[in-house]
Parts: C-alpha cells; sequence; structure tokens
C-alpha cells in the first residue's frame, strides 16, 4: 500500500508542479545550450588564432620581399 500511495503522490506532484518542473528543465536546457554554444565559438576562435600564428610564421618570410 505504501508503495501504491507513493505512485498516486507522483502523479499529484507532476500535475501540480510539474509545469514548473518542466519549464525550470527547459530554462537550464536553453541555458545549457547557450553555454555550450559559446564556448563552442570561444573554442572555434582560439583554434583560428592558433593556425594563423602558425601561418604567420610561415608567411612571415613572404611579407619581407
Amino acid at each position: 500500500m505504501g508503495g501504491g500511495g507513493g505512485i498516486q503522490t507522483g502523479e499529484t506532484e507532476t500535475g501540480d508542479g510539474g509545469g514548473r518542473h518542466n519549464t525550470q528543465r527547459m530554462v537550464a536546457l536553453v541555458i545549457g545550450g547557450i553555454a555550450g554554444l559559446f564556448l563552442g565559438i570561444a573554442f572555434l576562435l582560439v583554434l583560428r588564432s592558433a593556425f594563423r600564428k602558425k601561418k604567420e610564421k610561415h608567411s612571415s618570410f613572404e611579407g619581407y620581399h
């Protein structure tokens, strides 16, 4: 009986606070996605600058012509 009551209580909580929980989860997903996007952009910018530095070492000799 305790298990059955627990399930019913869970359904009641999901019905009442489920919208809030889902909203919080959605907000967390959006914030996490935005943070991941910024981290990805930052990573790509670091890689790009690293490749530019390597190219500058090779092209710096051409610049003196």
